[in-house]
């Protein structure tokens, strides 16, 4: 019987890796590791920017049959809040127009200004962490400007505020800038539903031909120091006549911007991108986000006829 015969290789054939070996095996793996972890950062962030365009665009259809069913003016508002104290989101506020209408106290001049209240019955709507919207900043009569929602975090160490931008619907459910059946010339949103602006100086409210002013009106100058959205020369304080449309604190209440389109963007990979060391002095803030939305924006459309969100 023939046994089989075995061979064996000599120790010093036997190969293992070498250190340079080793050092390549490394550095692919941490190549693809770090590939992985950038795909699966930009799907996650992908995931919320597109969960942010289906929640916005949910309150909106919902806001223009609002409109259509009620025979009024309702709007959705983009207002900052916080979640805890270092935590902010922006939400989706439906309100309608309230009937009243208030007489400006001659800061922008003479003119009235609507009142909406929020529908007590829409709950508004969180978008996700780290996502805010924007809208074409036309008052400033640059066609490239955006102006965006505000980041309550920052404005605490002195960054220019943003705005509490707004979609409105008339009755006939197409989207409108101003109240046809009025003659205002700009709208608030009473959040606290108390009659008051909780910023911007006093309004009179018009009741049966005379005027009068409401009992918590609050004044506070303080905010003409730190904003300035476009606009250079306030008609009486030498300051920004948008002073009028910042949102510094939660609880403001300034004039809201009507849009007639949206933006959503991830406010904090713009942060990354740019020096926000400016962001509290000129319009640098705005500048770097409209660089940023000029090329990056995500826009949400309507139908210009009929209003409906455009998807």
């Amino acid at each position: 019987m023939m046994r089989a015969i075995r061979t064996h290789q000599p120790e010093s054939d036997q190969r293992a890796f070498t250190l340079i070996e080793l050092l390549v095996s490394m550095a692919i793996i941490a190549i693809i590791a770090a590939v992985t972890v950038i795909g699966v950062r930009t799907v996650a962030e992908d995931a919320k920017i597109s969960s942010a365009k289906n929640t916005i665009a949910a309150v909106l259809d919902n806001a223009r049959g609002l409109a259509m069913k009620e025979n009024t003016v309702v709007m959705v508002v983009f207002r900052a809040k916080f979640i805890n104290d270092r935590t902010q989101v922006v939400e989706a506020v439906t309100a309608k127009y309230s009937g009243a209408s208030y007489v400006n106290g001659g800061l922008l001049g003479s003119g009235l200004v609507d009142r909406f209240l929020p529908i007590e019955t829409v709950a508004a709507r969180e978008l996700p962490k780290g996502i805010a919207v924007a809208g074409p900043h036309y008052d400033t009569n640059r066609n490239d400007l955006w102006v965006a929602s505000s980041n309550l975090i920052f404005n605490r160490t002195g960054e220019m505020a943003g705005a509490i931008l707004a979609v409105m619907f008339g009755p006939d459910g197409t989207m409108i800038r101003d109240n046809p059946r009025t003659d205002a010339v700009q709208s608030w949103v009473d959040f606290n539903a108390r009659s008051d602006f909780s910023q911007y100086g006093a309004v009179r409210q018009r009741r049966n031909g005379s005027d009068f002013w409401p009992e918590d009106t609050i004044l506070n100058d303080a905010a003409f120091v730190t904003c300035d959205m476009g606009i250079d020369v306030h008609p009486t304080q030498g300051g920004n006549i948008t002073q009028y449309f910042c949102h510094f604190n939660e609880d403001d209440e300034p004039y809201v911007i009507p849009v007639p389109f949206l933006a959503v963007f991830n406010e904090d990979e713009v942060r990354e991108l740019y020096d926000t060391s400016g962001w509290n002095v000129g319009v640098d803030k705005l500048e770097d986000l409209s660089d940023y939305l000029n090329t990056n924006a995500d826009p949400i459309y309507f139908n210009r006829y009929t209003g409906v969100v455009m998807k």
